[in-house]
């Protein structure tokens, strides 16, 4: 991890004055954030359980990235920023979903366990 962040450092500093690479890193950071929340949704449906995850937490995401998305429409924000909110506030909106279909409850064991 360390080597990753001082490449990106030295990256980064020679590209000081590159309006594009400071767009398209832009673009790649919210990319990334705009995922965070797909690796618990894909769990959940594995799992068939939203155990170890509160509703509360959720709905909190939900109220924050619906912030984002209107702080972002309302400064005329890139287009990306926006764009990844909606997917982050959809996202949030799955794993709702799956509070109600599967509740908050313990994962079937297996017969291997």
């Amino acid at each position: 991890m360390a080597i990753y962040i001082f490449a990106l450092y030295m990256l980064t500093s020679a590209m000081k004055g590159s309006s594009m690479y400071a767009a398209g890193l832009g673009t790649f950071s919210a990319g990334v954030e705009a995922l965070l929340a797909v690796p618990q949704f894909y769990r959940n449906c594995v799992k068939r359980s939203t155990e170890g995850l509160t509703i509360v937490l959720v709905l909190l995401w939900a109220v924050g990235d619906t912030a984002k998305i209107i702080y972002n429409a309302m400064n005329e924000e890139p287009i990306q920023l926006v764009v990844g909110a909606v997917f982050q506030l959809l996202v949030d909106i799955l794993i709702l979903i799956q509070f109600v279909f599967y509740g908050n409850v313990k994962p079937p064991r297996s017969k291997e366990q």
